[in-house]
């Protein structure tokens, strides 16, 4: 299904099994000044299983309902929402984080720079518990929304903002490298682009909340991740 009113400034991708997963998150997506401007591309494995909320989908700048596959790996389902985006920018959105007023403006501003990627600033979606904090500052604690913005020489994968261009400019290699680590981060530097940390562009994060699932988390990723070479 494809709904389009106007050309997009930004394409938000989303990938979900249903509606609901990602509610508030189109939510956050309608409290946008220019929300005309913004496409929704919702990436699932059953347009029929996802069950669209029409109203909530209202006055956007388009919605894309691309389905693909099983939901069992993330990043394909991500490079399928790049591939499909119509929008010149895109953010690689995540069902746990959510762009707050005013957010769209600014990545839209500050893309008509020539930055391959500008990293909003983050916050704290849930900071009643201590583990919430240090989850947030051991994983964007240098693109918190209280810093200072500029030119920045590291970006997380998400939730972050891309020129498409330089995305589909990766070829079969997209997938992959929209995984957790640096693969992204050294590819884009290796092809010259050049990065932008923009703090007025905020985005609230959802942490995890207690030590149990911290633990587990931190376990996770730490199997995951590369060592820099």
């Amino acid at each position: 299904m494809k709904l389009e009113t106007r050309t997009p400034e930004i394409s938000v991708i989303l990938p979900t099994d249903t509606f609901e997963t990602i509610r508030a998150v189109v939510e956050s997506l309608r409290e946008q000044r220019c929300r005309d401007q913004i496409e929704l591309v919702i990436i699932t494995p059953s347009r029929s299983a996802l069950a669209p909320d029409e109203s909530a989908l209202a006055g956007f700048g388009g919605v894309q309902i691309v389905e693909y596959g099983e939901m069992s790996s993330l990043p394909p389902m991500r490079a399928a929402g790049v591939r499909a985006a119509a929008a010149p920018v895109v953010f690689v959105g995540e069902t746990h984080s959510f762009p707050q007023p005013g957010w769209a403006e600014a990545i839209i501003a500050t893309h008509r720079a020539p930055w391959a990627v500008v990293m909003p600033g983050i916050g704290n979606a849930n900071p009643a518990t201590a583990i919430s904090w240090a989850e947030l500052v051991i994983d964007y604690g240098p693109w918190l929304q209280e810093l200072p913005g500029g030119a920045t020489d590291r970006f997380p994968t998400w939730p972050t903002t891309y020129k498409r261009d330089a995305l589909l400019a990766l070829g079969d290699r997209l997938p992959e490298l929209l995984s957790q680590g640096d693969g992204l981060l050294r590819a884009l530097s290796e092809a010259g682009h050049r990065f932008y940390f923009e703090p007025a562009a905020r985005v609230a994060h959802m942490n995890v909340p207690s030590h149990g699932p911290w633990i587990r988390e931190r376990t996770t990723a730490a199997s995951r991740s590369r060592p820099l070479a």
